[in-house]
């Protein structure tokens, strides 16, 4: 079956995913594509796979134990998200983990197409943000249309200000969640780290005050794909979207975004309102400009959309330890 670290399901639903590979491992991956994202191996052999949050209380009734490397999941009547993380034999260390985005969004139904550069290409993006339970109308738009923060790089996400609490398997944390504060209930941690390390700590932000700004000791500009080897824009068993969708991608060096005006219903018609999400800040992992400005990540490493209630750049570059929102395009 196709694999990815987001699966997009239904409320109410039983469903089985496979948890003995690495996000989107299972695709037309090179030897050379996995070298340049330092992937040796994308098999997996987890021990037990539990959930470690959900952002709505008992949304995940049930994991099931693992058999012939898949597990199935249980889902109440509420829409939400979670995550689940596959542990090693010790119970403590976990090896991967996926993203549960329950909503009666079906995307595949349809989706912004958008045709640039002289129309020598098209997109087709959703018409929300990744994880986010409500499509946005006004940069304004209500907190449930944010979907999460994300890393540049990395496949997990973060509770953005929509977030009051995060709970972590039957724990509750409320924390200090106010919406320009820390989120407590994520670990902010400072300093670089290796790509095994943060993919074995997904709710650790980590922040970084010095050049080069970003939480990968091993600086890599491929993790989101868009390499430069023999399969070029194949998604990343990094990437955060679900199955047929993927981190929009710069083709021959021009935005995903390019030619886009000014023009706030230009805007919605072509490519869905973005809401002014904010971001949570690269030296110290605090909520910054909610409901005032955004930005959705690209392809390859820092590249992204950037736009404020006055302005839009479709083509800007920050570095990686800022969390951001992303847009999923169709593969």
């Amino acid at each position: 079956m196709s694999t990815s670290n987001c699966y997009m399901v239904s409320p109410g639903s039983t469903f089985t995913i496979p948890v003995d590979v690495k996000g989107d491992a299972n695709g037309p991956l090179s030897s050379e594509y996995l070298t340049a994202l330092g992937i040796s191996d994308t098999s997996l052999s987890p021990s037990s796979v539990s959930l470690l949050w959900e952002d709505t209380d008992g949304l995940i009734s049930n994991v099931s134990d693992i058999y012939n490397g898949k597990v199935n999941i249980t889902l109440s009547s509420s829409s939400g998200n979670a995550v689940i993380a596959a542990y090693d034999t010790n119970g403590t260390t976990i090896l991967w983990s996926w993203h549960i985005w329950v909503s009666d969004y079906n995307p595949d139904d349809g989706g912004m197409t958008y045709a640039y550069n002289n129309g020598t290409y098209t997109t087709t993006f959703m018409d929300r943000n990744l994880g986010a339970t409500a499509v946005a109308t006004a940069i304004n738009s209500p907190l449930s249309s944010y979907g999460f923060y994300y890393q540049w790089g990395r496949k997990d996400p973060f509770p953005s200000a929509k977030a009051t609490t995060l709970t972590r398997g039957t724990t509750s944390d409320s924390g200090s969640a106010t919406m320009y504060g820390p989120k407590t209930s994520v670990t902010i941690t400072s300093g670089a780290v290796s790509i095994v390390t943060a993919t074995g700590n997904p709710t650790t932000f980590y922040v970084s005050s010095s050049d080069p700004n970003d939480w990968n000791s091993s600086p890599n500009n491929n993790l989101w794909g868009n390499p430069t080897t023999s399969i070029v824009n194949a998604k990343s068993p990094y990437d955060p979207c679900p199955v047929g969708w993927r981190v929009p991608v710069y083709k021959s060096g021009v935005s995903p975004w390019s030619g886009l005006s000014d023009s706030w219903s230009t805007w919605s018609s072509k490519v869905g309102y973005p809401p002014g999400s904010g971001y949570r800040h690269y030296s110290n992992g605090e909520f910054c400009g909610v409901g005032l400005l955004g930005s959705c990540w690209a392809a390859p490493r820092g590249f992204c959309l950037y736009f404020s209630s006055l302005s839009f750049h479709s083509s800007y570059e920050l570095v990686p330890v800022y969390g951001y929102s992303v847009r999923c395009c169709r593969e």
